[in-house]
């Protein structure tokens, strides 16, 4: 965001913010944790949200919350590469800021893919997703409301979205092997993210204030991406975790299930 800035050299980092700007040496930092979660005030609530978290001389730490710059990615990579130098105790170069080529998916093979999915129409975000249909074609078929056609239209399509967008976003699901992880969609039947068990750095299962548990995705690339899953159980959360765990994938297990 453009609020929110960081700079990092050789030298050190610049973290800006809207009302704060501070430089730090290399030299003053102690530890660099890449994920995790830190508290993010917010007028009087706090929350736990994705950061990394950088560690200083003076016990102090700073907090990078992911959310608030578009190319964590690389923010990440290019301190991942500064841990390594300074957990050796060697000077930060260049090397550090040279950009790390994706990997496309390889094409995989959708018949021996294990499903993580649950009954999507037994919950409150499915009933929701799919009422938006129903509601709809009363309202064009039954309804006696005094709106023209064009107006019909354009509020049909602010309900659809409404319930499609919002609730279906809460309706992922998965399917896992040894090979491959495919991220699905209930509801938004295009959906079709594709990782290479080899290129997950971590899995986060976690809460996310007033949203269904969800599933976040941490690539190689400190690519990260988080996947709403409503329609899955806890005994089926724990089955995929310990299939994580057997692909030997990290798993921070922020939902509290078994």
């Amino acid at each position: 965001l453009l609020l929110n800035r960081i700079t990092l050299n050789k030298n050190g980092i610049e973290i800006k913010g809207l009302l704060k700007r501070s430089t730090y040496n290399w030299s003053e930092v102690t530890n660099i944790h890449l994920t995790g979660k830190e508290f993010e005030k917010f007028m009087f609530v706090s929350m736990p949200m994705e950061a990394i978290t950088i560690e200083l001389k003076d016990d102090h730490h700073e907090s990078l919350f992911v959310k608030l710059y578009s190319n964590m990615d690389r923010i990440r990579t290019a301190l991942h590469f500064i841990k390594i130098r300074l957990d050796r105790h060697e000077e930060v170069n260049d090397d550090c800021f040279t950009p790390v080529q994706r990997k496309e998916p390889k094409v995989y093979d959708t018949a021996r893919l294990e499903r993580f999915g649950g009954r999507h129409l037994l919950t409150m975000n499915g009933i929701i997703a799919h009422g938006g249909w129903i509601f709809i074609a009363w309202f064009f078929l039954f309804s006696d409301s005094p709106m023209n056609l064009i107006a019909k239209l354009i509020f049909s399509i602010f309900i659809l979205a409404f319930c499609i967008g919002l609730f279906g976003y809460q309706l992922h699901y998965f399917k896992l092997n040894e090979e491959y992880l495919v991220v699905k969609n209930h509801v938004w039947l295009w959906k079709n993210d594709r990782y290479n068990i080899a290129d997950l750095r971590e899995i986060v299962f976690e809460e996310p204030h007033k949203m269904s548990t969800s599933l976040r995705v941490v690539t190689n690339n400190y690519e990260t991406k988080l996947y709403p899953a409503g329609s899955i159980r806890s005994k089926s959360w724990s089955r995929l975790s310990k299939e994580f765990k057997k692909l030997n994938i990290p798993v921070r297990n922020e939902a509290y299930f078994d």
